[in-house]
């Protein structure tokens, strides 16, 4: 479940990190089913709401929520403007205008948009994490295991990453609804990240990047179900006698 991250937005599907996931999975012959739930442009509460009215129907055995920085967007209402609705051009012409903006100080940049996002009393942000809190208990009450994976944005996936804030604060809410946090952060660490994005002005990850993340959930998934087995593990003599 997720945006366009989550959906792979400008990569093929086969390189998306659902498929990546799938494959790790099943590389020692088990039998894994990961279904891509991602839409582009959704925020947390759209997320969640997708999946509470289609996604349980499919009895999901686990689900990952793909968190991204802009999930505490505000909902947004129907675009009224024609132009903006069926013309390529205008959206090309508004999307410069607003980076010459944001160059010459006009607008917010984007660290400076993303964070008043999360300032205290936002509604998106109270939305966003009513929303997870929803998701959490949920899918508490039909057993089905939880994951939230918070994706880093691509601009400066290091360790001057702007948004270590809002990495933690997600991760308390999961903390607090006893849900698995995945920070995929420390996974970016060394690398370039122009290197992982689908295009030079587009910092979706390309198939580079989702490697990155599916790697990690894999590696997340692997550590938690070997602790596990490890609980669950009869004593040996020796620790009886302990």
């Amino acid at each position: 479940v997720g945006d366009s991250m989550t959906f792979g937005w400008g990569a093929a599907e086969e390189d998306a990190y659902h498929k990546k996931l799938e494959r790790l999975l099943n590389r020692h012959g088990d039998r894994y089913e990961v279904i891509n739930a991602g839409v582009g442009n959704y925020n947390s509460v759209q997320e969640v709401a997708y999946f509470l009215e289609r996604g349980v129907r499919l009895q999901p055995d686990e689900v990952v929520l793909g968190f991204y920085i802009n999930d505490a967007e505000p909902t947004p209402s129907p675009n009224t403007n024609l132009l903006a609705r069926t013309s390529y051009a205008y959206v090309v012409a508004s999307s410069l205008v607003q980076t010459l903006g944001r160059q010459m100080g006009l607008r917010p940049t984007v660290t400076q948009y993303y964070d008043a996002l999360y300032a205290d009393r936002q509604p998106g942000w109270e939305a966003c994490s009513e929303a997870l809190v929803e998701l959490s208990r949920v899918c508490r009450k039909l057993q089905i295991p939880l994951w939230i994976a918070l994706i880093p944005e691509l601009h400066a996936p290091n360790k001057d990453y702007p948004f270590k804030r809002v990495h933690a604060a997600v991760a308390a809410i999961a903390q607090h609804e006893g849900v698995r946090a995945i920070d995929l952060l420390p996974a970016f660490d060394g690398v370039n990240p122009r290197d992982l994005w689908v295009s030079p002005g587009d910092a979706h990850p390309n198939a580079a990047g989702h490697d990155i993340i599916a790697r990690a959930i894999y590696e997340a998934m692997q550590s938690d179900r070997a602790r596990q087995r490890d609980a669950t593990a009869p004593a040996t003599t020796e620790e009886r006698n302990d």
